[in-house]
C-alpha cells in the first residue's frame, strides 16, 4: 500500500487533542462514608474498573477514527501490478513525422491523426511517467525522457521531416535513450506510423530488448496508395553554355496501380515556366523523357521540374536541380615552343576559349579554370606539371597526350597513368579501320554507323600497351591507334600517331573534330545537379574553385551554415551538413557572393508509398495480432491504458472504518449509565 498525499500525515499531532482530554478528565474519586461498607466495598471495586475499561476504550475509537480520516485524506492505494505488459511508468513513443504521413486519413492527415492519438496515450499515463518522444529528426531533444505533460508539449511542437528512418536505426536511438535511465525496469515501446515497407521490410530480421514490450498503432490512407514521382534527371551535355540549346533528360516512375495519362510536366528556370510537355506513364512503370532548354547569359540558376495534376501523394511533385552555364569552355594547348600541329582554329569559335603556350612559359592559372589540356609530349614533364594534370583529372576534366615524331619522354610519361609503353618507334604505314561508334563520348555524334568509315592513317606510331580498355580508333591490325584511360574522376586520351603531317593526317582529319570537341565538353563525373539525401552518395562536387582560408556558406533562411568541404583537384566535393534541410535550392556564398546552389531533394524511398498489412507486420519475430492495433481500436486502447494506470484507491474504506468507530463510541457512551462509588470501613 503507499499514498498518494503522505503530506496528510502531519495531521497525526492532532492525535494529542483527545489524548489530553482523557488526561484532563482524570480526577480524584470522593470518598463517601458508610456505618457498613463490606458490600460496598465490593460493588466500588467493580464500577471503578468498568469505568476505567470504558475510558480507555472510547480514547481508542476516538483516535481510531481520527487516524482512519487522516489516512483517508492521505489517500492510500493499492499498486497495480508491476508486470512487464502492465508497467507504463517508462514509455517510448516513435511518431513517425516522415512526407509520407501527408498522406489524408478519414478525417485529417495521418500526421495529425498520429499527434492526435499520441496525445490520447500522454493523457492516459501517471503524472510521475516518463516518456521518450522519438520523430525521425533525431535531434538532441528527442533523446531524453520527459513528463507526460511536457511529453504532450513536444508533440504539440513537431512538423513533418524530410529525414527517413529504418527500423534499426528507430530502435537503436529508443536503446541508447532508455540507457540512460536510473530504473532498467520494463519499457513500452508504441510505434505510431503508416508502416511503409521501405522502413520496416527488413525489421523481420531484428531483435528487441527483454524488457521491451511493443505496440503498432498503424494508420491507413483513405484514398488508394498511388504516388508519380520523379526518379532522376540528368543533362545530355554536361558544360552548358549561354544560347545554346540544351537538353534534360529524366526518368518518371509511377508507382502506383493505375495508368496516369497527360500528365504535365513543367521545366522552370529561376521561378519561370522554360517548357511545358505531358507524358503516359503506365501503372507500376517508368517513363523516359526529355525537354529542352536555353539559358540566357552565363552564372548560376536554380531549377526545378514540377509534375502537375499527377493525383496521389503531392509531397515529392518539385524536383530541384541546379544549373551553372559557363561563358566558354576553356582549352588549353601545350606545345613545344608554342607551336601546335593541331589547327587551332577548331577551338576559335564562340563556344571556346583556346589558350596555346610552350612548356616553359605555362599560366597555371588558366591552367587549373580549364576543361580540357591537350598536351603535345616530346620530352619528359617536369613532376610539377604531372601533379598539375593530375590534380586537372581529379577534378573530372580530360587530358589529350599527343606524342611529336621527336618524343623521347613518351613512355615515362604514360608510365605516370599505370601503361608500360615500348618506347621504341614503329615505321610502317597502317591505317585505322575501326571506329568505336558505342563509346559515350561517340554516342550521338554519327547518324550512322559506316562499315568502312575514311580514318586516319599513321607511318610513325608506338605499340599499344597491354591493359588497353576503351580503344576508339583501331589500326588494321587490332591495335589501338587512338585510347583512352580513365585517371581519377576523368579520362586521359592517348593518340599512340606522331602528330606532324610527315607522320600522319591525325591532327587534320575531320575526326579529330568530335574527339577533342566531346573531350571538352562531356566529363564522367559533371559538377551535381541535386543531391538526394539517404542515397549512399554523401558529397557531391562543386564547380567552384577551393579556398582553404575561404570556406563555402550554406544559406539556410537567415543562418549560414558551413558544411563539409574538401579540395577535389582544383573544384570542391561537398558533403550535407548535420542540420536537417528540407527540400529547396539553397546559395552558396562566399563573403556576400553567391557561387553555387546546392539543391536538395525528397529521399526516394519516401516515393515507394507501400504500406505493410496486419499479416506482413506479424512476420517480425516479436510481433503477433495482439500488438496491432487498428486505427478504430485507438480510443479503447487509451482507455484501456488508463484503467491499467489507475492504483486501488482505498480511501472509502478507512473513511467507512472512522464511521464505524465513532458509531461504536455513540453506542458505549449512550448504554453507560452507571455510577462510581467509593466507601471505606472503619
Amino acid at each position: 500500500m503507499s499514498f498518494t498525499f503522505p503530506q496528510f500525515f502531519w495531521a497525526f499531532f492532532a492525535l494529542a487533542i483527545p489524548i489530553l482530554i482523557h488526561l484532563f478528565n482524570l480526577r480524584k474519586h470522593k470518598t463517601v462514608y458508610f456505618s457498613n461498607t463490606r458490600f460496598l466495598q465490593e460493588v466500588q471495586r467493580s464500577t471503578k474498573a468498568v469505568k476505567r475499561l470504558k475510558e480507555f476504550l472510547l480514547l481508542a475509537l476516538r483516535l481510531l477514527a481520527l487516524s482512519a480520516i487522516i489516512l483517508a485524506f492521505a489517500r492510500p492505494v493499492l499498486p497495480i501490478s508491476r508486470s512487464l505488459d502492465k508497467d507504463f511508468s517508462q514509455l517510448s513513443i516513435y511518431l513517425d513525422n516522415s512526407y509520407s504521413m501527408k498522406s489524408s486519413g478519414s478525417e485529417a492527415s495521418l500526421f495529425n491523426k498520429a499527434r492526435q492519438n499520441a496525445v490520447r496515450i500522454l493523457k492516459s499515463l501517471k503524472p510521475d511517467a516518463s516518456v521518450q518522444i522519438l520523430t525521425n529528426n533525431f535531434e538532441a531533444k528527442y533523446q531524453r525522457f520527459y513528463s507526460p505533460k511536457e511529453a504532450i508539449r513536444l508533440v504539440d511542437e513537431l512538423d513533418y521531416s524530410p529525414s527517413f528512418r529504418s527500423f534499426k536505426e528507430i530502435k537503436s536511438r529508443i536503446i541508447e535513450a532508455s540507457s540512460r535511465l536510473e530504473n532498467q525496469g520494463p519499457l513500452q515501446v508504441i510505434l505510431i506510423s503508416d508502416f511503409q515497407a521501405t522502413s520496416f521490410k527488413e525489421w523481420s530480421e531484428e531483435d528487441i530488448p527483454a524488457n521491451w514490450q511493443v505496440k503498432l498503432l498503424a494508420l491507413d490512407a483513405a484514398d488508394e496508395a498511388a504516388n508519380l514521382a520523379i526518379d532522376s534527371l540528368w543533362l545530355e551535355s554536361p558544360v552548358l553554355i549561354p544560347n545554346f540549346t540544351q537538353k534534360l533528360a529524366f526518368q518518371l516512375k509511377n508507382y502506383g496501380s493505375k495508368d496516369l495519362k497527360d500528365v504535365s510536366l513543367s521545366l522552370k528556370v529561376n521561378d519561370q515556366i522554360i517548357n511545358q510537355q505531358k507524358f503516359n506513364i503506365p501503372a507500376q512503370g517508368i517513363e523516359n523523357g526529355s525537354l529542352e532548354f536555353l539559358l540566357p547569359s552565363a552564372g548560376n540558376f536554380k531549377a526545378q521540374l514540377e509534375i502537375e495534376s499527377s493525383g496521389g501523394a503531392q509531397f515529392d511533385d518539385v524536383f530541384y536541380f541546379q544549373l551553372k552555364a559557363q561563358k566558354k569552355v576553356a582549352v588549353y594547348i601545350l606545345a613545344p615552343q608554342g607551336q601546335s600541329h593541331l589547327n587551332t582554329k577548331l577551338f576559335r569559335d564562340s563556344l571556346f576559349e583556346l589558350k596555346v603556350s610552350s612548356y616553359d612559359d605555362i599560366d597555371f592559372d588558366a591552367l587549373q579554370a580549364t576543361e580540357l589540356i591537350i598536351a603535345e609530349i616530346q620530352d619528359e614533364l617536369s613532376s610539377g606539371l604531372l601533379t598539375k594534370l593530375n590534380e586537372h583529372l581529379a577534378a573530372a576534366k580530360n587530358l589529350f597526350l599527343i606524342p611529336n615524331g621527336k618524343a623521347s619522354g613518351f613512355a615515362s610519361v604514360l608510365a605516370n597513368y599505370g601503361l608500360a609503353l615500348n618506347p621504341n618507334w614503329e615505321n610502317d604505314s597502317l591505317r585505322a579501320v575501326e571506329l568505336n561508334y558505342q563509346d559515350p563520348y561517340f554516342r550521338g555524334v554519327f547518324l550512322s554507323e559506316t562499315k568502312n568509315p575514311d580514318l586516319p592513317f599513321s607511318r610513325k606510331f608506338f605499340r599499344a600497351p597491354a591493359g588497353v580498355l576503351f580503344p576508339l580508333l583501331k589500326f588494321e591490325n587490332g591495335e589501338a591507334m587512338l585510347f583512352r584511360q580513365p585517371y581519377g574522376k576523368g579520362d586521359v586520351f592517348i593518340s599512340l600517331s606522331a602528330i606532324e603531317q610527315e607522320f600522319s593526317n591525325f591532327a587534320i582529319h575531320p575526326i579529330v573534330i568530335p574527339i577533342l570537341y566531346n573531350a571538352a565538353l562531356f566529363k564522367k563525373e559533371a559538377a551535381a545537379l541535386y543531391l538526394s539525401p539517404g542515397l549512399q552518395k554523401t558529397s557531391l562536387l562543386i564547380d567552384v574553385p577551393y579556398r582553404n582560408d575561404s570556406p563555402l556558406a550554406l544559406k539556410v533562411s537567415n543562418e549560414e551554415l558551413i558544411p563539409p568541404q574538401e579540395k577535389r583537384g582544383d573544384l570542391i566535393a561537398l558533403s550535407l551538413p548535420e542540420q536537417e534541410l528540407k527540400p529547396g535550392t539553397y546559395p552558396l556564398l562566399r563573403g556576400n557572393d553567391s557561387l553555387a546552389y546546392l539543391a536538395i531533394n525528397v529521399d526516394k524511398r519516401e516515393s515507394e508509398i507501400n504500406c505493410l498489412s496486419s499479416a506482413e507486420l506479424q512476420e517480425a519475430r516479436f510481433i503477433t495480432a495482439e500488438q496491432i492495433i487498428d486505427e478504430d481500436e485507438f480510443e479503447n486502447y487509451s482507455l484501456e491504458l488508463k484503467t491499467l494506470q489507475e492504483d486501488k484507491s482505498l480511501a472509502h474504506w478507512f473513511i467507512l472504518a472512522a464511521l464505524v468507530f465513532l458509531i461504536i463510541e455513540m453506542f458505549i457512551n449512550k448504554n453507560s449509565g452507571h455510577e462510581e462509588f467509593s466507601a471505606n470501613s472503619h
